[in-house]
């Protein structure tokens, strides 16, 4: 406000006076221009310092909000391929199991159907060895040979009826 008060009074003076107080007041007034020039030039540095601290702080924040959104997307990357190898390999592995544990048990199953064929066949071989045996031997006393014929067959009976039962029981 002053300088423009001041200002206004040299110009009236300046406008009233001779050619030395004319002088004088241009040269006030050459110095008026010289502040409002300081000024607008000061507020042209403090506009762009503004300006500057402004586009500083959201080039800031922009860097921070990328930062945080690439660090966000990594962690679920990284927790999506650990779930899917995670489950891949349980899969994986029960799968195998389930393959094994199929194997073993048929494998188990033929080795006890082979073994109990293998046996009822012996026994059978067996039994009807002792029924020859007997019959031969016993044969030429008539009447007794019959009888002990007849005692080996209900045996050979009885053993092979146990020997299928069991065979069944173990499949």
């Amino acid at each position: 406000m002053m300088p423009i008060q001041v200002s206004n009074l040299y110009i009236l003076i300046c406008e009233a006076a001779d050619d030395k107080i004319n002088s004088l007041c241009s040269n006030c007034v050459s110095s008026s221009i010289i502040h409002e020039v300081v000024a607008v030039v000061v507020l042209v540095v403090v506009v762009v310092v503004v300006v500057v601290v402004v586009v500083v702080v959201v080039v800031v924040a922009v860097v921070v909000i990328v930062v945080v959104v690439v660090e966000v997307v990594v962690v679920v990357v990284v927790v999506v391929v650990v779930v899917v190898v995670v489950v891949v390999v349980v899969v994986v592995v029960e799968v195998v199991v389930v393959v094994v544990v199929v194997v073993v048990v048929v494998v188990v199953v033929v080795v006890v159907v082979v073994v109990v064929v293998v046996v009822v066949v012996v026994v059978v071989i067996v039994v009807e060895a002792v029924v020859v045996v007997v019959v031969v031997v016993g044969g030429g006393g008539g009447g007794g040979g019959g009888g002990v014929g007849e005692g080996v067959g209900i045996v050979v009976v009885v053993v092979v009826v146990v020997v299928v039962v069991v065979a069944v029981v173990v499949v």
